[in-house]
């Protein structure tokens, strides 16, 4: 697997592990920063379980992981301090590395995904309370909790209703 495989595959595991925190936390892009998703997909849980399995996904680019490594901790620490013996501490450096280049990314992605729910949702809503199935309040929950969306994301529904309606 090329690096840039693994970035490709780095991007999709942080795309995917920020969907499922947020299906937990509907706030969750509106509360924490990029930093601290960083730090909870790749610090809280390893990325590669193993020795072998590190050996494994490194593959190739083994020797540019290395240098990888090095340079971005010689950046941010003054030293290096991953055990570069061990194949799945490398691994896990490498993938905490790609991950970092790819939370914008990734964030981007989701939040992109969330216009298109708003989209949808706020058209749910307005044939809700045009066919008078419900009033705006309880459309608006029963939208809240079927689009699974955030404070803020309802908060835009509201505005959206409201200057249609004034």
């Amino acid at each position: 697997m090329s690096m840039n495989n693994k970035r490709t595959e780095i991007l999709t595991h942080t795309i995917d592990r920020i969907r499922e925190m947020r299906d937990y936390n509907a706030d969750l892009l509106d509360d924490k920063d990029q930093c601290d998703l960083h730090s909870v997909i790749f610090n809280e849980s390893h990325y590669i379980i193993g020795y072998f399995q590190g050996k494994e996904w490194l593959g190739e680019d083994t020797f540019e992981a290395l240098g990888m490594i090095q340079e971005y901790e010689q950046s941010n620490f003054g030293e290096t301090t991953t055990d570069l013996s061990s194949s799945e501490a490398v691994a896990n450096m490498l993938a905490y590395i790609l991950g970092e280049e790819a939370m914008e990314e990734a964030i981007d992605t989701i939040k992109s995904e969330r216009e298109d729910v708003v989209e949808n949702a706020f058209d749910d809503l307005m044939l809700r309370v045009d066919e008078e199935e419900f009033e705006f309040a309880a459309a608006l929950e029963s939208i809240q909790i079927a689009y699974t969306l955030s404070s803020i994301e309802r908060e835009e529904l509201e505005n959206r209703y409201d200057e249609l309606n004034e």
